[in-house]
This record gives C-alpha cells, sequence and structure tokens, in this order.
C-alpha cells in the first residue's frame, strides 16, 4: 500500500506543530482529501467474515488515521473516543450511527458517501452496517488517541422508538 504523507497548513514550525492537537476543521479537511484520493486508500480495503476490518493508513504526532471495512451486519460495540475529537466518512456504502445527545435522546442518521461526521469528545456512539451491501469508511483522529472506550449499556443500547434510555457506563 502507498505511503499517506499528510501535510496541514498551519503557519507554525514543525516544533510547534508537534505540541498542537488538530482542530476539527484540520480533522474534516485531511478526511476530505484523503477520500478523493481512492489510490491512497483502496490497497487496504480488506473485509472480515467477523467484524469491520481496520487498516491503519497514517499516524504521526498529530493525527491516527484508519481504513474501515464493513460487511453487511457488522458492527462494533456502541463506544466512545475519550478526550479525543475524531472525524469520519463513508467513502462507499452506507452506515447507520447512533448517538445520544446531550439532552439523552437518541439520533440515529443513514450517513452515505460524502457526508462528513465529527465525533466530540466522550461523545458514546454506535455505528454499523444496516444495509444489504458492503461499506468503506476514512476515520482521522487528533492524536493523542486513547484506547476506544466501549460503552456498556445498563440493559441495552437503546434503538430508535426505545421507551427510554439506559444509563450508560464505560468499560
Amino acid at each position: 500500500m502507498p505511503a499517506i504523507t499528510l501535510r496541514v497548513a498551519t503557519g507554525e514550525s514543525a516544533a510547534a506543530r508537534s505540541n498542537t492537537v488538530l482542530t476539527l476543521d484540520s480533522l474534516i479537511t485531511l478526511v476530505q482529501g484523503v477520500a478523493r484520493q481512492p489510490d491512497l486508500w483502496r490497497p487496504g480495503v480488506h473485509f472480515s467474515s467477523k467484524s469491520r476490518h481496520s487498516t491503519r493508513l497514517h499516524r504521526d504526532d498529530q493525527v491516527d488515521m484508519w481504513l474501515m471495512a464493513w460487511l453487511p451486519g457488522s458492527a462494533p460495540d456502541p463506544h466512545d473516543h475519550g478526550a479525543a475529537i475524531e472525524v469520519f466518512t463513508v467513502v462507499e456504502g452506507e452506515l447507520l450511527e447512533e448517538r445520544i445527545d446531550r439532552d439523552g435522546q437518541l439520533l440515529a442518521s443513514r450517513l452515505t458517501s460524502s457526508v462528513i461526521r465529527p465525533i466530540a469528545p466522550r461523545l458514546a456512539h454506535d455505528v454499523r452496517n444496516a444495509s444489504d451491501v458492503p461499506a468503506i469508511s476514512i476515520h482521522a483522529a487528533a492524536v493523542p488517541v486513547p484506547a476506544m472506550r466501549r460503552v456498556v449499556p445498563a440493559v441495552s443500547w437503546p434503538r430508535p422508538g426505545a421507551a427510554s434510555l439506559p444509563r450508560l457506563r464505560t468499560a
């Protein structure tokens, strides 16, 4: 797979950039740029029969970028990304994302190609391929990225139309 070189115009020296966390706008720009260049990510697409397959596209002292390939029905557990900000986009197919907003309401969104989805720090969400065709997405997170924290619902992750939302804790 070809190496991906990412450059973010910040107007700072390399030493100053190494101590700077990327902004949401910078992450959006990176994800959009890589998404428009399939020759950079297509060689990393691999589908796993058990779940989504993740391939690291790039990591440096500012960003961690991943390619994810989703077969129909594949889904990680509901989770958050700790204190990191993340952005992702679907480049092929469609994904379903469910998240709990600040008011405790469940929001479900179908994400298709070129939709950019920011993920705020400590936002619990569930992403899955609920369609009948494979999907591919590109994700970028500002470094440092803590380990993904699985969200463990007290009962079960709520689905659209659920009467009440469970209490959430992280594992």
